[in-house]
């Protein structure tokens, strides 16, 4: 999955790079930026020593509860993660210490609504930025969004209308086209669909679907909605079991919101 400050910096560019002729897909080409990216490093999730580096003439971000328990939300400490990406604007540091600065000393506030954490700060500064993080639909939001009514200036989430977009994953178009593929992708496969979920009853409706699908299809349900199994610790091995066995795998949202597209799409696209 394609980490966060990439993304920012795809999205700048994208407007850039995107070029489209007639008959042409809307999808976009990856600009040079992305084709660069490598593999952040463990070292840009571990929090710098205090002190350890000059950090005074820094714009500051203060990551201020977690994202799923993780303090660093996928994006890294420190400066490292901005200089590793190649961002045109470098010049910000990361936290998720809240005392590592005075507040008042805060540029950005970034908060996560599903977090078990939803404390704010007792003291706010005029020229703070607080930030609205989220990555689940709003059909999955466990608490009530009125009680923080005029708390936050920008949104960050998955959806293209946000002040900062940050998807799940990006596709995009070949800039050189793979030549001509006649493999059968059928061939050798015994069984014909498979679907793995362990939501049972979802916003979208999806079980309802692939009970009427089952009526006509044969459909292999895994996982705690259906009689197989297939240890989540073995992804990889789940994944090419799939791919050799079934000539289809079903991959369903748990609620249909506009723009929403979680990892299990992407995860098979892979």
């Amino acid at each position: 999955m394609t980490s966060v400050p990439f993304i920012l910096q795809y999205l700048k560019e994208l407007n850039q790079t995107q070029q489209e002729q007639k008959g042409d897909s809307n999808m976009p080409y990856p600009s040079d930026t992305i084709v660069r990216i490598r593999k952040p490093p463990p070292s840009v999730f571990t929090e710098p020593p205090h002190g350890a580096v000059n950090d005074t003439h820094l714009k500051k971000i203060l990551f201020w509860n977690d994202d799923h328990f993780s303090k660093h939300f996928g994006f890294g400490f420190g400066r490292d993660p901005f200089l590793l990406a190649g961002c045109r604007v470098n010049n910000c540091t990361t936290t998720g210490d809240r005392t590592r600065y005075p507040l008042e000393q805060i540029d950005a506030l970034i908060w996560h609504f599903r977090s078990k954490d939803r404390s704010l700060p007792k003291k706010r500064s005029p020229h703070t930025r607080y930030v609205f993080w989220m990555q689940e639909s709003p059909s999955y939001l466990y608490g009530n969004l009125r009680n923080y009514r005029n708390v936050f200036n920008w949104t960050f989430t998955y959806r293209r209308d946000s002040d900062i977009v940050n998807p799940y994953a990006l596709v995009f178009r070949r800039r050189k086209p793979l030549p001509p593929d006649h493999r059968d992708y059928a061939a050798g496969k015994t069984k014909l669909a498979a679907w793995f979920v362990s939501h049972c009853g979802t916003e979208s409706g999806r079980e309802s679907l692939v009970m009427s699908l089952k009526k006509r299809l044969s459909v292999d349900v895994y996982g705690y909605c259906g009689p197989l199994k297939c240890d989540k610790k073995n992804t990889g091995d789940c994944y090419n079991m799939l791919n050799k066995t079934y000539k289809f795998y079903f991959s369903f949202e748990n609620s249909l919101c506009q723009e929403y597209i979680t990892e299990k799409f992407f995860n098979i696209l892979k």
